[in-house]
């Protein structure tokens, strides 16, 4: 069976920038969003392993020792599922508070509400929270999408009535189809 090429996402870029300016990006959103595609493909670009807590044997080895299941690891370290093993976080809380460096941490979750809760072992004012939701249109039609960069930059572009080049058919197509990648 031929690879399926993967459709880059906008938010990829934004998530690397951040991982220069920030101690640790938290990447949430859905199940099945992308998540761990994303940074599975940063992880390599950083020569570093992605933790899947999703897989039992990293899950138990997180729970039983988070201390040596994050000594002496590369940065980014890069966390998959989080939330299936929060007792991680008092320990990726000290390492930041201890280092003080951009770029050390890039953990994903999968939960509704907020990933992180808001008591003392937080990473709160250590991590920039981003959510990846679903394909946009741009981005299935590897397109750059522009309107709010025009909305601010030139409104008059947005007057007038256009004729619509997209049919029912395919608007309808669009819909049933979803922003989510195939599973």
């Amino acid at each position: 069976m031929p690879a399926v090429a993967l459709i880059p996402r906008h938010l990829s870029d934004v998530v690397r920038q951040r991982l220069t300016e920030e101690p640790a990006v938290l990447l949430g959103g859905p199940r099945a969003v992308g998540k761990t595609t994303l940074v599975t493909e940063i992880a390599r670009d950083h020569d570093v392993e992605v933790l899947d807590l999703s897989v039992q044997s990293a899950r138990l080895a997180a729970e039983q020792d988070p201390d040596a299941f994050l000594a002496d690891r590369r940065k980014p370290i890069v966390i998959d599922e989080y939330q299936l093993v929060p007792s991680l976080l008092p320990v990726v809380k000290r390492d930041i508070d201890r280092h003080q460096e951009t770029g050390g941490y890039l953990i994903t979750g999968s939960t509704t509400g907020a990933l992180l809760p808001r008591g003392t072992e937080s990473l709160a004012g250590r991590v920039h929270e981003m959510t990846l939701w679903g394909f946009s249109r741009g981005e299935t039609a590897r397109k750059r999408e522009s309107f709010v960069d025009i909305a601010f930059t030139e409104p008059a572009r947005l007057r007038g009535v256009r004729d619509a080049t997209a049919t029912r058919a395919s608007y309808a197509e669009r819909i049933a189809r979803g922003g989510f990648p195939a599973v």
